[in-house]
């Protein structure tokens, strides 16, 4: 693809992949809204924007033809940059074992920091909406306290039920106050009477949100959108570094809030 311009940087294709392979090593464990939410594409660089699914009539009472702008959800284009040091990539042509990619691994860091902030909290600079912006809709009060926090996972499910939601639920908790929960539990391991009490849900400790959510895994009611997936592309050379980025075009949408349930600790 043209807009990585791979095909012009010093780089060979082992140092490349070997690019290629952390980075996707280091998402996997930093992409935690993907694992909640309904991945949409990807379809492409070119695609700006996705269709919402309703027109706005601009046409006036009387006229003879009806007329409107379908509207639709213009994507984000996320990028970040960062260096490599020519030598040390030219280990990996050796055969080195640990070469040094801290920059690449900081720059994927911060992408999934930036794509699960717009999933969670939202964007508004973007005009998305995150799953948190209809929190105060859809909050229960819980605790650090290990009964008053099955209580409320009741309460989160029951609240599934009147609403026709139907699981298996997921429970993504901010990870420090999952380690509290943990640590001072008393009864028979805690996740597993958690993911008893979530139809055989997940349990994703986090540090993305401050609290604690319950979401349905049905599907439909939360969807990434993806254009161009994220992808690493060549900038230029500046002396014995090499300058990199990583790039993504995507955007977010809640279909339906009355599928997660916002834990207030």
């Amino acid at each position: 693809m043209d807009i990585l311009r791979r095909s012009i940087s010093p780089l060979t294709p082992n140092q490349w992949k070997e690019i290629d392979e952390r980075a996707k090593e280091v998402f996997s464990t930093q992409l935690f809204g993907r694992l909640v939410v309904d991945v949409v594409g990807p379809f492409g660089w070119d695609y700006a924007a996705h269709p919402a699914g309703e027109v706005e009539i601009l046409s006036k009472e009387g006229e003879s033809v009806i007329f409107g702008l379908r509207k639709a959800l213009p994507l984000v284009e996320a990028k970040t940059y960062f260096y490599l040091d020519l030598k040390e990539l030219d280990k990996i042509e050796r055969g080195h074992p640990a070469v040094d990619l801290s920059a690449l691994e900081e720059a994927v860091r911060n992408m999934a920091a930036f794509e699960d902030g717009a999933i969670f909290e939202g964007c508004e600079r973007s005009g998305i909406k995150g799953i948190l912006a209809y929190k105060d809709s859809r909050e229960v009060k819980s605790s650090l306290n290990e009964e008053d926090f099955i209580e409320s996972l009741f309460k989160a499910l029951s609240n599934f039920k009147t609403h026709g939601i139907n699981g298996p639920y997921t429970l993504v908790i901010n990870i420090d106050k999952w380690v509290k929960l943990v640590k001072e539990s008393k009864a028979y391991p805690l996740y597993e009477k958690i993911e008893d009490i979530l139809e055989d849900g997940k349990i994703i400790p986090t540090p993305r949100i401050d609290d604690a959510i319950v979401i349905s895994e049905r599907g439909k009611d939360f969807e990434l959108i993806l254009g161009q997936d994220l992808s690493i592309g060549y900038e230029a050379q500046e002396g014995s570094k090499v300058k990199l980025f990583i790039v993504e075009t995507f955007t977010f949408r809640v279909i339906n809030p009355e599928a997660f349930v916002y834990l207030k600790f």
